[in-house]
């Protein structure tokens, strides 16, 4: 339980960043001839991909329940600590799918940075585990925050304080953002470059 609740999270992040390379670069006919909104595909991506979250979220829950955790009243807050990974989603569709019709060898590499931020996370291990001079740097993969934020309120019956709770939201909203502007951005030079 503790394994597949953060491989939940990080698959949902990992899913995104092996789709967004193709988000422009397969959809040809809305750059060229229809005026579309592109910014609307990683929003489509986005809903897709939730999906799956959502039931591995209630899939954690359910095993939790199966395997005598006693399921807290904090399980409620799930869906507002999962909040954040649809900031996080959105942020790396914009920016990997607009450097993607720059740089067409992203495709290749998109794989390896989902792997290292698997083994860069608390996934597979406890972030209790990590020396406490490593900590600092786990908190740079977005997904870290969520995960032990997700196991806190699922499986631990914790509620996380406040700065655990808004860190991650804030971030994801800021990050996206910065990402959505410059996706905006190189935009603009889409039609010239396909």
């Amino acid at each position: 339980v503790f394994l597949f609740s953060g491989l939940v999270v990080h698959g949902f992040l990992s899913d995104v960043i092996v789709r967004a390379p193709t988000l422009v670069m397969g959809n040809p006919n809305y750059v060229h001839k229809t005026p579309f909104p592109l910014t609307a595909l990683a929003w489509i991506m986005i809903c897709e991909l939730f999906v799956p979250l959502v039931v591995g979220a209630a899939i954690v829950m359910l095993l939790a329940l199966l395997l005598g955790f006693d399921l807290q009243a904090t399980a409620l807050l799930a869906p507002l600590v999962l909040a954040p990974m649809v900031g996080y989603g959105l942020a790396f569709g914009w920016l990997i799918a607009a450097l993607a019709v720059y740089l067409r060898d992203l495709v290749h590499v998109t794989t390896l940075i989902a792997t290292g931020m698997l083994f860069f996370s608390p996934v597979l291990y406890p972030l209790s585990s990590v020396p406490d001079s490593l900590r600092a740097f786990y908190y740079l993969n977005p997904t870290t925050a969520v995960v032990e934020n997700f196991r806190a309120v699922a499986l631990a019956g914790e509620i996380p304080g406040a700065a655990a709770l808004t860190w991650p939201l804030a971030a994801s909203a800021l990050i996206s953002l910065c990402c959505y502007a410059l996706f905006r951005r190189l935009e603009k030079g889409f039609v010239d470059v396909m």
